[in-house]
Order: C-alpha cells, then structure tokens, then sequence
C-alpha cells in the first residue's frame, strides 16, 4: 500500500515537472501583461512605512502581499498588523488618504490590548496602479506622422486681383466694406498699387 502511494507521488511529481516549461511561459507572459507588479509592491510598502513613521504608530508585522488585476488596473493588498493609541491611527489612515498613490483602508479591525491603553489590529491597505499590456501601451509611430505637412498656400504680390463688383441680396442687415489692405508675404498691398480694371 506504502509502496503504491510513493509510486502515484512519484508519478504526480513528474507530471509537475514535465509541465514546468509550460508553466515557465505562462509566467513570462502574464510578467509581460503586468509588468511592475515587485515595484509595486515595495512601493506600497514604503508608502506604508512613511505614513506610520508619520503618525507614530508601530506596525508589528507583515502579511505577505496579494495582487489582483483586471482590464484596466493592479491592485495591491498588503495586511499589516499595527499597535498605537486612537488619535496616532487616525492620524495613519488620513496620511494614507494624502499619499499620491491611490489608497484605500480594503480592511480595519482593532481592539484594546492588555493594559487597555494602545489598539491592536489589522489594517488591509489597497493600491491600484494603472495596468500596462500590449493594447494600452504607446504604440510606434507611423510613416504618416514623419510626412512633411503642405505647405501653406502664398499669394503672390504679382498676383491680379479681381474688382468685379459684388452683387449682394437686399437686406436690412448693414454690411461691413472690405478690407482696404491685403496682407500678403509679408507685403502690405493696397487698393492704390492694384491694377485698374479693364
């Protein structure tokens, strides 16, 4: 009987082995879809560790950290296990309500300690970061953005400008007279210097 169960142990562990590169690649490619995810994670730590020095709290241990992504972003939750008075908490969440990153209390649970003059608990702290893949990352530029734009039509002074009269509708609205001075590259051309009409 011993010697059937240490063969289908054996028999699992192989299994487990011959599908390690299998499994090796999908970590690589879920690295690639979450990239940053240890940054993160030390990041919120450090957070943590600021505001608490801030408020003078002591945070007596550390639960291991959890991410939790979907579409759009990473969340990060880290437990942590804090001793101090009432005020000196309040003053760490509303330092974690100023931080940069976007916190959030997921979690609080605090009781009198022994001597009845501290709190003790846990506090589950969540950060969210905007999760980088491949269809919201920056994509490269194209050939159509290092086209020369057109450039911009010039009139020439040289140019013979119409004088056909200008036939307007009767209306009660006045009309304002035209613009005397035509500004063209950098040459000032007015109605004197056109040419007469024919």
């Amino acid at each position: 009987m011993a010697l059937k169960s240490a063969k289908n142990e054996l028999e699992h562990k192989r299994q487990v082995v011959a599908r390690l590169p299998e499994l090796q690649a999908k970590v690589k490619e879920y690295e690639k879809l979450n990239p940053g995810i240890e940054s993160h994670s030390i990041e919120l730590l450090r957070t943590i560790q600021t505001k608490a020095t801030l408020a003078k709290i002591n945070i007596t241990s550390y639960s291991p950290a959890r991410s939790v992504t979907n579409e759009f972003f990473v969340e990060q939750l880290q437990t942590i296990t804090v001793q101090g008075r009432e005020p000196q908490i309040i003053e760490f969440l509303y330092q974690l309500g100023l931080s940069e990153a976007l916190l959030r209390v997921r979690g609080l649970s605090l009781r009198p300690d022994a001597t009845r003059q501290y709190l003790v608990g846990n506090i589950t702290i969540a950060a969210s970061y905007p999760r980088l893949s491949p269809e919201t990352a920056v994509q490269p530029l194209t050939q159509r953005a290092f086209q020369q734009p057109s450039p911009p039509t010039h009139i020439s002074a040289t140019q013979t400008f119409s004088r056909a009269p200008i036939h307007l509708a009767q209306s009660n609205v006045p009309v304002a007279p035209p613009n005397p001075r035509y500004i063209t590259n950098s040459t000032i051309i007015t109605n004197q210097n056109l040419p007469k009409p024919r």
